[in-house]
């Protein structure tokens, strides 16, 4: 029985092997006036429509593909600023486990979340003692789901109360704990702990629900075009015919034709079969081929894409080559990134600050993250030089800060704030006098490498009264005569 099945404990329990045994059953070969029942999907049928649904596959794989090549910072909140990349933590996060590093866990992770809306972190300690809860960890794995069950008791509203995690070796139990204010899941004997990651789920707090749930219909549908097409290629015939009788029938025989061609000729998996059936010399045949608008298995199987692409926020433009330019593919992968990729990541990155931070004492308790950089992803290069340029225009921070942003070294005398010399208070004149005022100030502020002033009282005056007079001419139209020097 699988985790789904115990929280709600359905009346009717179906496994299906394959999306064609779980689409083409009685519901898919139903007379057309039957509404087929939603299917309830599972953390198995959700992993088996990725596995076999191509548009669920392309966009959980394209945003994963994005997620593990994001390098995690530390980064303090207080003072807003990134602490150096020599970290213990970080240096573990590199590689997590001795089978993966730390890109390959990471597409793991982000992979289960966004199949299941569920995600499993499993941290051995280095430790054997009493101390393992918060001592460093020595390995870390992403667990599938689908070997995750949980505590069924009051799971619904309350925390449940262990998870187990099962193998081809047996089942590994991990009991909720409070430490430090927070429920915690331990298996005393491995002294290891499981940190389930959970999305949102209308109907039990401690278990998400699939996206791959809201997307049933589009996936079925998508699914039942490719096997009814497959059908035609393979069989290569048409059955979309009248068939009358030159007799009349009786209930039982009308019955058992019937059911023969509901049987064998209808559904996705019978496109295309050649008719036969007894009594067939009574029987005269015509042929109802369906015309282009009503076989428009393309249309529908591209709407079908189109739902399972929006529901997982992937811009079109990515994918699809009709809507796709040459303008509009950056600022697609731009969306896909604020839309879809940091969230998953700043939400993973903040599950597994929840789950380390406490094992480390320089991290414990301080005002510290785990988060990206916007320097270090090249879809957002465009954003990061455009936001510089804006405050360099306006003045708002230094040059310095600005080569910080864009990852360059600081320079010498960088971290100046300058402003337009010409500039002037709002409502005021340009005439020659604020002109001169501001270039006195400006010289009395010029000091030299021992911090005094460069220039005497008396140059500056001199200075600004030749000033004043080439300005004054300027201002007449009089030629100064430097213009032929």
């Amino acid at each position: 029985m699988n985790i789904f099945q115990k929280l709600f404990k359905p009346k009717e329990q179906k496994s299906f092997q394959s999306l064609e045994q779980m689409f083409t059953g009685k519901c898919a070969n139903s007379v057309p006036d039957v509404v087929c029942p939603k299917i309830y999907i599972d953390n198995a049928m959700a992993g088996l429509v990725y596995q076999s649904v191509a548009p669920v596959a392309l966009s959980v794989d394209t945003i994963a593909e994005e997620v593990k090549n994001i390098p995690p910072h530390l980064f303090n909140i207080e003072t807003d600023k990134f602490l150096p990349q020599n970290h213990k933590l970080l240096k573990f996060l590199a590689q997590p486990n001795t089978d993966e590093n730390y890109k390959e866990f990471m597409r793991d992770l982000s992979t289960h979340f966004l199949i299941y809306e569920n995600a499993f972190v499993l941290v051995q300690a280095t430790v054997t003692s009493k101390e393992f809860k918060k001592s460093e960890p020595s390995q870390m794995w992403a667990i599938n789901p689908e070997y995750i069950t949980i505590d069924e008791k009051n799971t619904i509203n309350t925390p449940p109360d262990w998870y187990k995690y099962t193998t081809k070796k047996g089942s590994l139990e991990y009991k909720k704990e409070i430490v430090d204010g927070r429920i915690r899941y331990y298996n005393e004997e491995l002294k290891q702990e499981l940190r389930h990651i959970k999305g949102y789920s209308t109907t039990n707090r401690y278990w998400a629900l699939s996206k791959i749930s809201q997307i049933y219909y589009a996936a079925m549908q998508y699914v039942w075009t490719e096997i009814h097409n497959s059908g035609l290629l393979s069989n290569s015939a048409n059955i979309s015919l009248l068939v009358t009788m030159s007799r009349p029938l009786d209930d039982t025989i009308r019955e058992r034709l019937r059911q023969q061609l509901r049987s064998k000729y209808t559904g996705a998996t019978n496109a295309g079969k050649v008719l036969l059936f007894d009594n067939a010399g009574d029987a005269k045949f015509q042929n109802l081929s369906m015309n282009a608008k009503d076989m428009d298995f393309a249309k529908l199987k591209e709407m079908a894409e189109k739902a399972i692409y929006k529901r997982f926020e992937i811009p079109l433009p990515l994918v699809s080559e009709e809507n796709s330019t040459y303008n509009n593919l950056a600022e697609a992968r731009l969306d896909l990134y604020d839309r879809s990729v940091l969230p998953i990541t700043a939400k993973l990155f903040e599950e597994l600050s929840g789950l380390l931070f406490i094992r480390y004492k320089d991290l414990d308790k301080k005002p510290i993250i785990l988060h990206y950089e916007e320097a270090d992803i090249s879809a957002l290069e465009i954003r990061t030089y455009l936001k510089a340029k804006v405050l360099k225009e306006t003045g708002s921070i230094t040059h310095n800060e600005i080569r910080e942003s864009l990852r360059f070294k600081a320079i010498p005398g960088g971290n100046t704030l300058y402003q337009e010399f010409s500039l002037v208070p709002l409502g005021t004149t340009t005439d020659i006098e604020p002109d001169a005022k501001k270039l006195e100030y400006f010289l009395a502020t010029i000091k030299n490498k021992d911090g005094k002033p460069l220039f005497k009282n008396e140059d500056i005056k001199s200075t600004i009264k030749d000033n004043k007079q080439i300005l004054e001419e300027n201002k007449e139209g009089k030629d100064c005569g430097c213009c032929n020097k």
